[in-house]
């Protein structure tokens, strides 16, 4: 057991002083420049783990573990960069198919009782991506009531670090499961006031509280948003703030929380100020995730609102083809009395000149008359006639374009230059006889 530590802790030793390379999934495992000499090591435990976090496929993780240096921490490390790249890339799921894959988890069922805490850690972070990507749970009846177990071992040993602590109740969240004295950790870091906290670790906690109600879930809720409301605003990062005010509000109403009206506010104050440093991705992204949940007319939704016409306006035809379908989608799906009057027509405009200089593929064109279809509502005549012209581009075969629009999009309506409302394959074809 002792054995098994020491060595767990020498592996994330060398997995910290290649950091960059985990993240960067590098094939290459020179130690990187600014290693000191001090910090390399022969030792073939380390340079396993070395190896690993450095691996560029999940064949070349399972030829690593062949190794016979391999060992139990080895098998968890393995697993959590494996739940990287299929996080990241979920077709690579069917790389799990592969007899080596089973082996791993016969492996692990078969010590579990002797994980360390990163090690469960690791465990809970592959266990919630392998869920959502995979469809499947990860052990069996048996492997799950040992992984509870170790677990609360190691928490009554104080074997944890608060933020692993975070990261475990998130991904057992997802998973289903619940423990009353993982509850209970939580609750005592909370109160503990010595514990520097950030906005992704009191949104994980809120999302493990909303996801499965229990009877801890109110005191871990109330103590969330009092540690909230002491944050600093430099430890607010912007998209966690703006999944926050989501989550906001689902957890109860003001009369159960006190203090939600005035955090609420407060974060919306911080996204506020940061709007002008927006980037494209983060200003969508920021509006998707609000639309469904926060009330439309709150400021902040409007000012995010407000940033996409002045971007456009601003660098008309210089955005790329994700921002400008995603503006649209936007445009058509947000109430008019607080949509900025000309979003819908400045979309439309540069949608138009892509599709006149050949810039959409059909992949695009299928999208943006998609949103039309989801929004039911009717397209105009100047993009009616910019999808019908893509015909004459002689990059796409008319008939065969003609084919998937009629197959996919038959209810799908365009004003022709009458302004009166024709389905869309009948206006292709049409202006085709034309």
């Amino acid at each position: 057991m002792v054995f098994l530590r020491l060595t767990s802790t020498l592996i994330r030793i060398g997995s910290f002083y290649c950091r960059q390379p985990v993240r960067a999934f590098s094939s290459h495992y020179d130690y990187p420049p600014d290693v000191p000499a001090p910090h390399r090591t022969s030792n073939p435990v380390i340079q396993l783990s070395i190896r690993l976090s450095k691996a560029s496929s999940i064949f070349e993780i399972y030829s690593i573990l062949e190794s016979p240096k391999a060992i139990l921490s080895h098998t968890t490390f393995a697993l959590r960069i494996i739940g990287r790249i299929i996080k990241h890339a979920p077709s690579k799921k069917y790389y799990l198919l592969d007899k080596r894959f089973f082996d791993l988890l016969a492996k692990l069922e078969e010590g579990i009782d002797q994980l360390g805490n990163q090690e469960i850690n690791d465990i809970s972070f592959f266990w919630r991506t392998y869920l959502l990507v995979c469809k499947r749970d990860l052990l069996t009846v048996e492997g799950e009531k040992k992984y509870i177990k170790r677990m609360h071992e190691l928490i009554d040993e104080n074997a944890f670090m608060f933020r692993h602590l975070v990261s475990i109740i998130y991904d057992l969240s997802v998973i289903g499961i619940t423990s009353k004295k993982l509850d209970e950790a939580i609750i005592n870091g909370l109160m503990n006031k010595n514990e520097i906290m950030n906005a992704a670790d009191l949104k994980q906690i809120l999302i493990s509280c909303i996801k499965n109600k229990r009877e801890s879930s109110k005191s871990m809720i109330s103590l969330c948003l009092e540690r909230l409301d002491s944050v600093e605003e430099e430890r607010m990062d912007t998209m966690h703030s703006i999944i926050l005010l989501q989550e906001l509000q689902q957890i109860g109403s003001p009369d159960e929380y006190p203090q939600l009206k005035d955090i609420f506010s407060k974060i919306c104050n911080i996204i506020e100020k940061r709007i002008s440093a927006l980037t494209e991705f983060e200003v969508l992204n920021s509006i998707e995730f609000l639309a469904p949940r926060v009330p439309f007319k709150m400021p902040l939704f409007i000012s995010l609102l407000e940033k996409i016409k002045v971007n456009l306006e601003k660098d008309p035809g210089g955005f790329s083809k994700w921002f400008i379908i995603g503006a649209l989608r936007v445009a058509l799906n947000t109430d008019k009395s607080i949509c900025p009057t000309g979003l819908e027509d400045l979309a439309i405009q540069d949608i138009v000149g892509k599709i006149r200089n050949n810039v959409f593929p059909f992949t695009d064109i299928e999208e943006i008359i998609t949103v039309y279809e989801k929004s039911n509502l009717c397209m105009p005549y100047e993009l009616g006639l910019a999808i019908k012209n893509i015909n004459a581009s002689g990059k796409i075969d008319p008939k065969w374009l003609f084919g998937e629009i009629t197959k996919r999009f038959g209810n799908v309506k365009v004003l022709d230059k009458n302004k009166q409302e024709v389905l869309l394959t009948d206006f292709i074809n049409a202006q085709n006889n034309n």
